[in-house]
């Protein structure tokens, strides 16, 4: 592993960070807006149970509007971090957030790929799970709440070397796509362990043991600190895939 050059991409990564984060938190104000009144709007059940069905309609489409449109919105750092290292181009984050518009469409299609792919892969560990708790006896662990470590600690051990597995694609799927030329969806799935490395596990094993870490803490702290994390990690990660390849102008 190239400690220089890791130190050198997370230094990038930072420089990164205070370009854009005054234009990405202002980009993400309407989302998250919207998306904080279609939670609220949950509340109106419990005033009356009528105002229920009126809830729904409000809080489901302005929960989709905030998740997608924030989705979009950070996947456009991705645009933003290769103009930033490769072009010597500081293009606003609303200009890329409007380049990514286009392809609106394929994106959503490659979503809902990663997500299939996510599950599948993650197989073996929901059917070590059922086996395991299929096998487990309720009353033993009721009398000896101690045995459920005997029975969760091999299910711990399979989906850590699961995630392990899957790293490389839950980490860099999205900059497989951003740098897609001619690839389907599997060939891009495929890239994102044909182009690993060392530095690149390694920065793959960082980003997303902290952000595990984070929520595993305190899910709320999460929340509060997406944005930061999001900036460090789409930038560090375009700027080590785009080292990986040659690649056409965007």
């Amino acid at each position: 592993m190239d400690k220089n050059k890791l130190l050198i991409l997370f230094k990038l990564s930072g420089k990164f960070f205070k370009r854009y984060l005054k234009e990405y938190f202002l980009l993400l104000l309407k989302p998250l807006l919207i998306g904080i009144i279609g939670i609220l709007s949950v509340l109106l059940a419990f005033i009356d149970p009528i105002f229920g069905i009126v809830s729904l309609f409000i809080s489901i489409p302005c929960i989709c509007y905030s998740f997608w449109r924030g989705y979009l919105i950070t996947y456009s750092l991705n645009l933003a971090s290769y103009n930033f290292i490769k072009k010597n181009a500081v293009l606003s984050l609303e200009n890329c957030y409007k380049a990514v518009l286009q392809d609106e469409k394929r994106f959503a299609m490659y979503v809902l790929f990663y997500a299939l792919a996510t599950i599948i892969g993650y197989i073996p560990t929901i059917i070590f799970t059922v086996i395991s708790v299929g096998n487990t006896d309720l009353a033993t662990i009721i009398n000896n709440p101690f045995d459920i470590i005997n029975t969760m600690l091999p299910v711990f051990i399979v989906s850590v070397i699961n995630s392990l597995v899957l790293l490389p694609f839950l980490n860099f799927s999205l900059q497989a796509y951003t740098f897609k030329k001619d690839e389907n969806f599997i060939q891009l799935f495929l890239n994102c362990y044909k182009k690993l490395d060392l530095t690149g596990f390694i920065i793959a094993f960082i980003v997303s043991g902290f952000s595990f870490v984070i929520s595993a803490v305190n899910i709320v702290l999460y929340f509060l600190t997406f944005i930061f994390i999001n900036l460090i990690v789409y930038s560090v990660n375009t700027f080590w895939y785009s080292s990986r390849i040659q690649t056409k102008e965007m």
